[in-house]
């Protein structure tokens, strides 16, 4: 099953997130967070359009969409962020 039906052009088509990692396997986490966001709601739209006029089975994209949304939230609690410059006197 496809789910990448939408305009948005997906990192994994089949909606696994192993496909999904293994193709950002050399980004760092603020890239693997844009692409998650960006895969996400490419999951989500047409699995919404699916739903809200009575189409098909939605459960496989509605399930990666929210690994990818837990995925996001991890990836940002692991973030530590640093000013720039450090001054010590």
């Amino acid at each position: 099953m496809s789910c990448g039906d939408s305009d948005c052009p997906m990192v994994s088509n089949e909606c696994t997130i192993d496909a999904f990692l293994e193709a950002l396997e050399e980004k760092d986490h603020r890239e693997i967070i844009s692409f998650a966001d960006k895969e996400a709601t490419a999951a989500w739209r047409p699995a919404y359009q699916k739903n809200k006029f009575g189409g098909g089975h939605t459960d496989l994209p509605n399930r990666y969409e929210q690994t990818l949304e837990e995925l996001i939230s991890f990836l940002r609690a692991a973030l530590v962020y640093r000013p720039v410059k450090l001054a010590f006197r």
